[in-house]
């Protein structure tokens, strides 16, 4: 399986936005927030990449809510893998909606758990016939 980090970025305290892709012009890293599956498996869904006006955010809806979708970003986990993991949540601050590794969202309000991304990648032993 291949997997693709998901980060974060910055653009003045003020516009977050998390992507596998890279960031938007004039954005800073944030930090990484964990591995996304690049190929679909079981117990995955697509975390897709969503616009609303200025902001870009994530969603796990295929349609993104009704916004503008800009593509599939890769997959999480709907329910915690047997490898190390992590959940990640949406937070909202404003119209602003991004990715957080904090369950209290830094004290601002949390939507929602999206569901669970890989801290690193599987150890796996080959298996030679």
């Amino acid at each position: 399986m291949a997997y693709g980090t998901l980060a974060g970025y910055g653009l003045g305290g003020f516009d977050h936005m998390s992507t596998a892709d890279g960031p938007a012009v004039a954005f800073v890293a944030e930090g990484a927030q964990g591995l996304l599956a690049l190929t679909a498996s079981e117990g995955t869904t697509s975390l897709m990449s969503c616009q609303d006006g200025a902001d870009t955010f994530v969603s796990t809806d295929a349609a993104c809510e009704g916004r503008k979708v800009l593509g599939s970003l890769g997959r999480i986990w709907t329910t915690a893998p047997a490898s190390a993991n992590r959940p990640i949540y949406q937070c909202v601050n404003g119209g602003d909606r991004f990715v957080s590794l904090d369950a209290a969202c830094g004290g601002l309000p949390v939507d929602r758990e999206l569901g669970y991304v890989l801290d690193d990648v599987p150890a796996v032993t080959a298996v030679f016939a």
